[in-house]
């Protein structure tokens, strides 16, 4: 049996046993108002949840924990333009030497950067463990990174269990406390009765001793005319007849024992109890003077009150309840202090890695053999619509990047699979790369199967929205509630439940009023409301969307209103907007109406975006070329036109994905992005040859970026529509 009682503040704890007397109906929640938590030795922070949530649970079910963390100050350094963080109180339990070297290992090995200097400055006053930053620190982030790495941020895991009645149990505050008073009212009970005992047995002996000096005489004269101690002993006790030599002894004193020896009892005036006569014969002489006498009686008097006290404490169980409370209050006042530890109501779940991670608003790519990277949005010049793009990816000729998203390095990842599965990456979980870098393998970020690869990614700050719409490659939808997609492991979930032959390709989030439009590559789109579509499990099936054409496939899904425009983008880098009130609302399941003319020229549709004109489109073709323009620099056009050259491709090379991008501005701010990616899985490979699978996909979401500025490149000729 294991338990780990923290210690808590005397003067709290002796508050909630008063309350607990006074009020027995008292609640977990009135006993609070008192103990505010944890009030360890060595000061320090204890973040004990929102509103004391955790405190609550642990002191309620007796298991829990707080989070410990040290105090820090920050101060400016003597070296110019340096700053300091200063160490003054630790954790419980941590060890001053063993973190400093802790701190040093780090820095060492570089997991910790940024620190200059670290040195120990304690001295009798205090601690002060003092950590020097270079110029390029950020305070904020070392902090975080200490607390992450070391003991300066540790865990005390409550478990109050103790023996009742014999047998281990978990007690919550409120019961241990009415434990010990239960405890204390058995110890006072029994401290009385043995009390009560003894001065009852002294009683008994001060009865002896006094009678013994109101027959002082006699006493000394049957004492002097005994044979032997035994033989005194006897005779006090009155058990046999005076001896004739005592009797003698007594006339010759002309004392007389007429008026002490009762009617027909035997011819002796003594009837101590053997404990009294004991207490007698061994009574010293100086005990015989009218002072110790007066003593005596003192003290006589003493012990009957003690007698009376102890009587009636022990008919009143109530009385020895505010006993226990005067005896904890009474060492409260004595050796009760200030609380040393501050409790602060905060998150005291583990430290999410986003506080370790500057916000940054990145470009997210995947190429096809499986290599994703992220990349400083800021390192994209915008251009004009036309534009030949900058080298965003180094990709092997038998390559191609196929999807995008732009999102903020805080956001969620959720990364759909041709097979239906769902994983889950925050968007710092992938590696910082320079524009030009091949990036990393994703499966060493997720658990995915062999036969498995990415079909989407979605991009979500928050899981508020109504529901999740997934499209397959076959033209089959469904709606599921997004919450559903909150908890997602490392190895994934499953998304959706999929045909044979059939692969999932588009994500989208969705509200009740939202219509769903369904893109087809070969330039059909087909609108419904999303009430045509009943709410699914995650692990189930869909419905038909959509009916495609021989060689058709879904290329993305997008949810619409009348005064959205929808963006088209072909293989080979046509493009337009079309407003979606020229697309009319049917039945699930048709077909659709004509949304791009498709030609050689143009290619089939490669993707498709709602977007403002407000907002600015990055497009990636599958050679890893990246382009950055303004969406009001595409032409708004008619549903059946093949639009006009948005990027310019080079030979044996097709768009793979796009991403839009939302300028806002707030007022006393610094302008902000508010991103929402799409991404594509094309059926080319780096070569212009076709994938086995050729599969599509698109993902979006809404966040936020800084603004850098804009760099123009001519405008490209617009074609005939």
């Amino acid at each position: 049996m294991a338990t780990n009682i923290p210690p808590h503040n005397l003067r709290e704890i002796a508050a909630a046993v008063k309350l607990l007397i006074e009020s027995p109906e008292s609640t977990l929640d009135d006993l609070l108002q008192h103990v505010k938590g944890p009030d360890f030795p060595t000061a320090g922070i204890a973040l004990v949840g929102k509103e004391g949530e955790q405190l609550r649970h642990a002191y309620g079910e007796g298991h829990g924990r707080v989070i410990m963390h040290a105090r820090t100050v920050v101060e400016e350094s003597t070296r110019a333009g340096r700053t300091m963080i200063v160490v003054t109180e630790l954790p419980y339990q941590v060890n001053k030497a063993a973190l400093i070297e802790k701190i040093a290992d780090l820095v060492r090995d570089k997991k910790i950067e940024g620190i200059a200097d670290l040195r120990d400055e304690s001295d009798r006053s205090g601690m002060r463990v003092v950590i020097e930053l270079k110029r390029e620190g950020q305070t904020a982030q070392i902090k975080n990174l200490l607390y992450k790495f070391t003991a300066m941020r540790s865990t005390f895991a409550i478990n109050m269990m103790a023996i009742v009645d014999g047998q281990p149990r978990r007690i919550g505050l409120k019961r241990a406390l009415e434990l010990w008073i239960d405890h204390r009212r058995v110890v006072i009970t029994r401290r009385s009765e043995f009390q009560l005992e003894k001065a009852r047995d002294r009683e008994h002996i001060l009865v002896g001793l006094l009678r013994a000096i109101d027959l002082l005489d006699f006493v000394i004269a049957a004492i002097r005319g005994a044979d032997s101690a035994n033989h005194a002993l006897t005779l006090l006790q009155g058990a046999v007849e005076l001896p004739e030599r005592v009797l003698a002894l007594i006339e010759d004193r002309d004392l007389s024992l007429d008026d002490l020896v009762e009617q027909g009892a035997i011819n002796n005036p003594f009837s101590f109890s053997e404990v009294q006569a004991r207490a007698i014969l061994d009574m010293q002489l100086r005990r015989l003077a009218a002072l110790e006498r007066q003593n005596l009686q003192d003290e006589y008097q003493e012990v009957i009150e003690r007698i009376a006290y102890l009587e009636d404490l022990l008919a009143n169980p109530r009385k020895i309840d505010f006993l226990i409370r005067d005896d904890i209050q009474e060492l409260s006042d004595k050796y009760g202090d200030e609380r040393r530890t501050e409790i602060v109501e905060a998150d005291a779940s583990e430290f999410r890695e986003e506080d370790l991670v500057a916000h940054q608003e990145s470009v997210f790519t995947l190429t096809r053999r499986g290599y994703i990277k992220r990349t400083p949005l800021e390192e994209f010049r915008a251009q004009r619509r036309g534009g030949q793009g900058a080298k965003g990816a180094q990709v092997r000729d038998e390559d191609a990047i196929i999807k995008l998203a732009v999102c903020d390095t805080h956001d969620n990842l959720l990364i759909f699979t041709n097979r239906g599965k769902v994983y889950h990456l925050k968007g710092f979980d992938v590696p910082d790369s320079r524009r030009q870098a091949k990036g990393v393998y994703i499966t060493n970020l997720i658990e995915m199967a062999s036969d498995e690869h990415v079909t989407t990614i979605l991009t979500v700050r928050d899981y508020e929205r109504d529901y999740l719409l997934l499209a397959t490659r076959n033209g089959i939808i469904k709606k599921t509630p997004l919450p559903e997609f909150e908890e997602v492991r490392r190895n994934g979930k499953i998304a959706m439940r999929l045909d044979d032959g059939d692969d999932l390709i588009a994500a989208r989030l969705a509200t009740d009023a939202s219509n769903v439009l369904l893109v087809s590559n070969k330039g059909q789109a087909s609108r419904f409301t999303i009430d045509d579509l009943r709410a699914a499990s995650r692990t189930s099936g869909g419905v038909r969307g959509m009916k495609l054409p021989s060689a058709g496939y879904v290329v993305g899904v997008e949810t619409v209103d009348d005064g959205d425009a929808l963006l088209i983008i072909t293989d080979k880098g046509y493009g337009k907007r079309t407003l979606i009130s020229e697309y009319p609302v049917h039945r699930r399941g048709g077909q659709g109406v004509k949304t791009l003319n498709i030609t050689d020229k143009t290619g089939d549709v490669a993707a498709c975006r709602i977007v403002r004109e407000d907002q600015e489109l990055m497009i990636v073709s599958v050679d890893g070329v990246m382009i950055r323009t303004s969406v009001d620099k595409i032409s708004l056009l008619g549903r059946v036109t093949q639009g006009v050259t948005v990027m310019r491709i080079g030979e044996g090379d097709k768009v793979a994905a796009i991403a839009a991008i939302t300028l806002s501005n707030a007022a006393g701010q610094d302008r902000q992005l508010a991103l929402s990616a799409a991404a594509l899985a094309l059926g080319t490979s780096g070569n212009g040859t076709s994938p086995s699978n050729g599969s599509s996909a698109e993902l979006p979401e809404d966040d936020s970026s800084p603004d850098d500025g804009v760099e123009e490149s001519p405008e490209g000729d617009d074609e005939d529509e």
